[in-house]
């Protein structure tokens, strides 16, 4: 009997220690995921559609990062970018009063024949929410319970993540159009006087 409390007691100080460590591995690269600086392809990809002809062409366009602040206290506190290099686009937005340990960001290859928006997450964000479903399906509790609860949070936080994105794309997008039309207008207006 010694030796089985021994292990159950080693078995979970391991688990304890092992949460904490996959954790902080996953506030490390969502850290890094959602950064300006880096590598544009980062995070594994969760989820990808096609993207329209004219989203391709505004960041084809796109000379400069896209970059936006919000402020927060006294301080300037990044909030949103797009930013396009060798042919690949990153696009991050956050909601400002929604944040969550698994952040998502937007990834796109220009270069693809037919380009894709992906979604794409931390994936030692997921690592610890795996292992406590785990032990709680393993703990005889209602397994179908904790998947419902787990996947439904995982769901609601995609969601609200990915439309944060698609909407600012919308957003700039818009702009860009109503900037180019306007643009296009005047010079025909010039061009027949």
């Amino acid at each position: 009997m010694e030796l089985a409390d021994n292990l159950s007691h080693d078995f979970g100080k391991y688990l304890i220690y092992s949460l904490l460590f996959f954790g902080v591995l996953g506030w490390i690269e969502n850290y890094y995921l959602v950064r300006l600086d880096g590598r544009i392809k980062r995070g594994f990809k969760v989820w990808s559609k096609p993207i329209p002809e004219h989203l391709s062409k505004y960041l084809y366009s796109l000379h400069q990062n896209v970059v936006e602040y919000r402020k927060v206290g006294f301080s300037r506190v990044l909030s949103a970018f797009i930013r396009v290099e060798n042919n690949e686009a990153i696009i991050q937005f956050r909601k400002p009063h929604w944040t969550s340990g698994l952040a998502y960001i937007g990834y796109i290859d220009l270069n693809a024949v037919n380009p894709q928006l992906e979604y794409r997450g931390s994936i030692f964000g997921y690592i610890p929410i795996l292992i406590v479903s785990v032990l709680a399906i393993l703990a005889a509790s209602p397994a179908v319970f904790v998947i419902l609860f787990f996947g439904i949070m995982l769901y609601i936080n995609f969601s609200i993540e990915t439309k944060a994105i698609d909407g600012f794309i919308r957003e700039k997008l818009s702009k860009w159009q109503s900037h180019n039309f306007s643009s296009s207008s005047y010079e025909n207006d010039k061009r027949k006087k």
